[in-house]
């Protein structure tokens, strides 16, 4: 097999349908050299990691998501709309709308004359927020053309969510009372669990995707353990992954300014990867597409 129809094979022809074991692991790779990178990138750009960076991204992440429902409706169906293609795309957007809002707050910092406009451009992260709402309010009324139609589906997903939640909040509960005997606990903090409730969200799409409509799981780890444990499956695989990489984050990083940049920044990096396919999921049934 030639390195032509092994590069097709794994990454022409899968191409937003479908993940193979040699593409998972090469985008695997690019993601966490990608993570390493941008971060490196904001630090030398002077931007916080903070809940400022939070707020100003997730726009972004919720671009994604309506992008990639946009080409499953076939109403944007180019290449470049296909996941993981469209993480980079919006890697380029949200970088570019990031240094022009940065550059806009060294003009409102440094002008004479103050004004309503220069305290809203003095930090970044409004305009950067901004622009990504107005990106974002486009694609929905794109998206609105195709006509809102199962609302059984929606239903089912935000109950599941829901119930995950009130687990969840059980589990921070039980942290506050009980978390300096049960060290463990310690890894439901108001963080984590908004973290895990996102992933478990997705998880509970995927469950009704699988369950109850006629779609399939592309991830090659998640098929396996749904082979073995059926569509529950897919919620033992996102406890037992993100509980274990948060609780690793906040044991084993430093607690200096870089490592906790370090930290919020990786956390927001799983952020994203829960909520970006368990939105577009939802938006995909809820639309019917």
């Amino acid at each position: 097999m030639g390195i032509e129809e092994v590069f097709n094979e794994n990454f022409v022809i899968p191409l937003g349908n479908y993940y193979t074991p040699v593409n998972t692991i090469i985008y695997g790779l690019v993601f966490a050299l990608a993570v390493f990178g941008v971060y490196k990138l904001l630090r030398r750009m002077n931007v916080d990691i903070d809940r400022n960076f939070v707020i100003g991204i997730v726009p972004y992440v919720v671009l994604g998501s309506v992008l990639r429902v946009l080409r499953d409706a076939k109403l944007l169906d180019y290449w470049f709309f296909a996941s993981p293609i469209i993480y980079m795309l919006l890697f380029v957007v949200a970088t570019i709308t990031l240094v022009f809002s940065k550059q806009l707050e060294k003009f409102a910092k440094a002008a004479k004359k103050k004004s309503g406009l220069t305290d809203f451009l003095s930090d970044y992260h409004r305009l950067w927020c901004l622009l990504g709402i107005i990106l974002v309010i486009a694609g929905f009324v794109i998206l609105s053309t195709v006509g809102y139609k199962n609302y059984y589906a929606s239903g089912l997903m935000l109950g599941l969510a829901a119930i995950w939640g009130a687990i969840l909040y059980l589990a921070y509960e039980a942290r506050e009372k009980f978390g300096e005997k049960y060290k463990f606990l310690s890894v439901f903090s108001k963080e984590n669990c908004l973290l895990l409730g996102i992933h478990l969200f997705d998880a509970s799409t995927t469950f009704v995707a699988l369950t109850f409509y006629p779609y399939y799981e592309q991830h090659v780890v998640s098929n396996f353990v749904i082979g073995f444990l059926g569509p529950a499956g897919q919620f033992v695989l996102k406890i037992a992954v993100v509980t274990v990489v948060l609780w690793a984050l906040d044991n084993y990083l430093k607690t200096d300014k870089d490592s906790i940049y370090m930290r919020n920044f990786i956390k927001i990096a799983i952020f994203i990867l829960g909520f970006a396919p368990g939105f577009r999921n939802f938006l995909r049934l809820g639309f019917g597409v």
